[in-house]
């Protein structure tokens, strides 16, 4: 008997995971945006800026995670991955252009954790959107793909930030200058990238690309529990811990440095 197949694997899968990525890449491009440049922060907002304050625009993201993933995983399970990752497209698009005109370090943080915030869900994003898009046997290909978007967001400002700095005038004779110029570039980039995500992604398409395991719909919150009785929830709580010691080392917080 003939009948419609239930079930389509759709080429649009592509260019869902392209807007997708353009995202985790933009979350990491803004958060890790002030990482080589903290003397050009420093001299932006005075002679007496706060040192703590400067370190805490990259050391912040480890410490907003590991309070905030939990929960945003919790509202990807009753919301989707769509709207979640949406909310977070246009947030890094609005605060990405604000932050430009920020009037002290204490502004300019609030952008930070704002930004490291709405970017967890693209964290706890990328597994729905593959389940829900790609067949099994090309899922881990796509879940690689989005990571590697997540990497190259860490990479690019780390040579970019300084460049641009350059660029957009002389670093210690008009570092507020060079510091708004990077901003209002990320900034302008993010606005594009939240245009293209709007315009392409969706939820699920019409049908989904295979039957689905029964493991496939175990929602975050559930998983972690799961998760938490085999190696991978460790796993998780140790490459954060690694993360957070490597931003303290790279901003000369070293904690062996205060061991007594």
């Amino acid at each position: 008997m003939g009948g419609e197949a239930a079930y389509q694997v759709y080429r649009r899968r592509w260019a869902v995971l392209a807007s997708f990525c353009l995202v985790f890449f933009t979350t990491q491009l803004l958060w890790i945006e002030f990482a080589t440049i903290p003397q050009t922060v420093a001299f932006a907002y005075g002679p007496f800026a706060d040192q703590g304050l400067i370190a805490l625009l990259t050391i912040e993201g480890p410490l907003v995670s590991a309070v905030l993933s939990f929960p945003c995983g919790a509202v990807i399970d009753k919301w989707g991955w769509k709207k979640p990752v949406g909310v977070t497209a246009a947030s890094l698009a609005v605060i990405g252009v604000l932050r430009a005109f920020a009037p002290d370090l204490v502004a300019l943080l609030l952008s930070q954790i704002a930004i490291t915030t709405v970017g967890l869900f693209t964290f706890d994003a990328i597994s729905k959107m593959t389940t829900q898009w790609f067949p099994f046997s090309e899922g881990a290909t796509a879940q690689g793909i989005g990571t590697l978007s997540n990497f190259l967001g860490l990479m690019v400002p780390l040579f970019l930030s300084p460049v641009l700095a350059n660029v957009f005038g002389n670093p210690l004779l008009d570092p507020r200058g060079s510091l708004q110029g990077i901003s209002l570039t990320y900034g302008v980039f993010a606005v594009i990238v939240a245009i293209i995500f709007f315009m392409v992604a969706e939820e699920k398409p019409p049908k989904p690309p295979e039957p689905r395991v029964e493991e496939a719909e175990i929602p975050v919150r559930e998983g972690f529990f799961k998760d938490s009785e085999g190696e991978t929830v460790p796993c998780a709580l140790n490459t954060i811990l690694r993360r957070f010691l490597g931003l303290l080392r790279a901003n000369n917080m070293d904690p062996d440095d205060h061991v007594i």
